[in-house]
């Protein structure tokens, strides 16, 4: 880690973040960060933490609404839905105990705004994540419609990750078909969970590796559920009806 942020400033690219540990971030997180000649930033890290799946948890919706009061009273004025996602979303679905939640805004053009917003609130934001993985695509490309910001909670909160999305952008869409489709349809459920299992029994000190493999399964799933939204004249609810808590 030293030794690459040192050749890097040796060779003209700007400090961003110095080697050091970053909490905010995950426990074991470690990196430093640069811009480099063309200004892009560069980040170095070491994480290994271990992936554990649990079993489905009741108590995850009463969680979310918890977290979906807290970004409302702080945030309501500059986002336009706050809805559950991720597998904690998903009715008896193995998953890592940490609550997902996609917020849904217009554009970025007040990012920073909400930004400070989101910190009152207990969720620091993690610059160097600005896209999700776009399915056909390689995972650092970036993609018109998969842009994002991306917060996780402080040490002092439940571990939550939130997306912040363009309502209109390709990703909002597939966070909430995914999540649908497979509260629907039980043996696709079933399989992902397999997976999932599957993947943390081989990659579960590797969250790089475990992500890698499982994004393209997800795409896969996603085929199907588009098929399945036709079929059943899924709508896209972008709002934030608070009767509707996961």
């Amino acid at each position: 880690m030293n030794n690459f942020y040192n050749a890097a400033l040796a060779a003209g690219a700007r400090d961003n973040g110095e080697p050091g540990p970053r909490p905010q971030y995950t426990k074991n997180y470690y990196a430093c960060f640069v811009h480099d000649l063309d200004g892009h930033n560069i980040e170095a890290m070491f994480d290994k933490p271990k992936i554990e799946l649990v079993s489905y948890k009741e108590e995850w919706k009463d969680d979310f609404e918890g977290i979906k009061k807290d970004i409302l009273s702080f945030c309501n004025k500059e986002i336009l839905s706050v809805r559950h996602i991720g597998s904690t979303s998903i009715p008896n679905m193995i998953a890592k105990d940490i609550i997902d939640v996609q917020v849904g805004v217009e554009n970025f053009n007040r990012i920073q705004i909400l930004i400070g917003l989101m910190s009152k609130a207990g969720f620091e934001i993690l610059p160097h994540i600005l896209q999700d993985h776009a399915p056909g695509h390689e995972f650092h490309e970036f993609v018109p419609g998969w842009e994002k910001r991306f917060f996780k909670a402080s040490a002092s909160r439940r571990s939550t990750n939130i997306h912040v999305r363009c309502v209109d952008g390709e990703n909002f869409k597939f966070a909430l078909l995914f999540r649908d489709f497979l509260r629907f349809d039980k043996e696709a459920s079933r399989a992902y969970e397999q997976i999932k299992l599957r993947l943390a029994s081989a990659f579960g000190n590797s969250q790089k590796d475990y992500t890698l493999i499982k994004d393209p399964v997800c795409d896969l799933i996603m085929l199907q559920a588009k098929k399945w939204a036709t079929e059943t004249q899924w709508k896209l609810d972008t709002n934030s009806n608070p009767s509707d808590f996961y």
